[in-house]
């Protein structure tokens, strides 16, 4: 795993206490206004985390690490990303 997507795993499990799993990489690119958003969202299953099975991560500019649990609305990684953006 390289440090990025191990980074965005402790973020994961350290958010909801949790062990994680890693099970695809989705590329994304969304426009926010005038705004360009492309890069990719980590998908994680969730072991021991009542509330959700699968939680959505990536990178937010070079420290900002942003974790999206697959909650309705939330249902893939694009809506991760919208929602993520939405609330700010």
């Amino acid at each position: 795993m390289n440090q990025p997507l191990e980074d965005l795993k402790e973020a994961v499990e350290l958010n909801y206490q949790c062990r994680a799993e890693h099970i695809r990489s989705a590329a994304v690119c969304e426009i926010f206004g005038e705004e360009l958003w492309e890069g990719v969202v980590e998908v994680f299953d969730l072991f021991g985390f009542v509330a959700a099975r699968r939680c959505y991560a990536w990178l937010e500019g070079v420290e900002a690490r942003v974790t999206m649990l697959e909650l309705p609305p939330v249902t893939s990684p694009l809506m991760a990303l919208r929602l993520a953006h939405a609330q700010g």
